[in-house]
């Protein structure tokens, strides 16, 4: 399987084109494909930026579990269904979750609503703790 990063320098609009980081346009982080390995993780132990928003829905998650504090929304292609990250400035977190939208290198985090509101939509750095036991 292929494992993508991000690249900060440029963003990619649906029509195709590129355009600098802070224009008007709707765009979406620019991914390039870097080489690969066994596993569907985007990342293995390093640091990669992903763009992060906030989410307070009551209700089962992917994995059948409450939605709760500590829960994020993940594309599986990119992070495995139960594997803990590390957000820096937030913290430890378990990736419980998929949403419509969360395609690529985007997090949904669960917040209460009045937080999940102040949070709004950044980028974020995140690292691999560790990934969930395959039988």
């Amino acid at each position: 399987m292929a494992v993508f990063a991000i690249c900060a320098s440029a963003q990619v609009t649906k029509s195709g084109d590129s355009r600098p980081i802070g224009t008007k346009a709707k765009t979406q982080p620019k991914v390039v494909k870097t080489g690969s390995v066994g596993s569907p993780n985007i990342i293995k132990s390093r640091t990669s930026t992903f763009v992060a928003t906030a989410y307070c829905l009551t209700g089962k998650t992917a994995l059948g579990t409450q939605a709760r504090r500590g829960i994020v929304a993940v594309d599986p292609e990119y992070i495995t269904l139960g594997t803990y990250i590390y957000v820096e400035g937030f913290g430890r977190l378990r990736a419980e979750d998929t949403g419509r939208l969360i395609k690529g290198a985007r997090l949904d985090i669960w917040l209460p609503c009045k937080q999940a509101i102040k949070w709004g939509r950044r980028p974020v750095k995140l690292r691999i703790i560790s990934t969930p036991i395959r039988k």
